[in-house]
């Protein structure tokens, strides 16, 4: 595999304007001209030997346009073994990016935040498909919902430390619990819970306005036992059940 570095083109078409780190392969900010006009795409490239070996490239362009940003065309590089996917025009902010810069959220954003990224993983279980949660693959649009770039259909691409993704099982469940963890916790505190080492302080430790039963179930989430973390149906019952607590709690304060 050999990447397309800054000022090289991805098939003759897309020029590199800049590299960004991503959970999974690589994402390019390049241009393209349209006649005398000049556009620009974001374009992920993954390791062509990393996806399924009957991989049907419309199944790529089939994603769930309520949870994924559409992909324009499919590109494959059999010198450089690289795939790549050109999404169409994006609009709104990576939300690594807007994580670096406001984290730690407040209670109500974090909470709102993950109570979305849920009900996409929900919808994705529901239509044969998935995505990685992590900051670097997430888009906050301008209208506050979620958009993820990297996923699918199951099988057809990796999905990290689950494999393929190509199974419902409860092992990749458990994974997405894990990794909606990490998300939480680093929205809740600023840090990276793999950084803290095998324990890690509770969100407490780092603002005393996180609820004790909010406290416990990032450790949940978090927990080296797979036994322990919950569903994704639990977890979308218990950010209901917050996001109905903290609106409670607004409206104390208010009267």
């Amino acid at each position: 595999m050999k990447e397309v570095r800054e000022g090289e083109w991805i098939k003759a078409k897309y020029r590199v304007i800049k590299r960004f780190p991503f959970v999974i392969g690589t994402l390019y900010y390049t241009e393209y001209h349209l006649g005398q006009e000049v556009h620009t795409r974001f374009v992920h490239a993954l390791d062509l030997h990393l996806s399924g070996k009957n991989l049907n490239f419309r199944s790529l362009l089939e994603r769930d346009d309520q949870v994924f940003f559409p992909i324009s065309e499919v590109l494959v590089d059999e010198d450089r073994e690289l795939l790549f996917q050109v999404f169409r025009h994006l609009e709104g902010t990576l939300l690594a990016h807007y994580l670096g810069k406001h984290a730690p959220l407040s209670l109500k954003e974090a909470i709102e935040f993950g109570r979305k990224t849920v009900r996409h993983l929900l919808r994705l279980y529901d239509v044969g498909q998935f995505t990685l949660v992590h900051p670097q693959n997430m888009v906050l649009t301008s209208a506050r919902s979620l958009r993820f770039l990297y996923g699918g259909e199951r099988g057809a691409l990796p999905k990290g430390l689950a494999g393929s993704g190509g199974e419902n099982t409860r092992v990749n469940q458990m994974y997405d619990s894990y990794t909606v963890g990490v998300f939480l916790y680093q929205m809740l505190t600023g840090k990276n819970p793999m950084a803290q080492g095998l324990t890690i302080p509770s969100v407490s430790c780092y603002r005393n306005d996180c609820p004790f039963e909010l406290d416990q179930f990032v450790l949940r989430l978090l927990s080296l036992d797979i036994n322990k973390r919950p569903g994704v149906e639990e977890m979308a019952d218990f950010f209901d059940w917050m996001t109905e607590r903290l609106e409670r709690r607004l409206g104390e304060k208010n009267e």
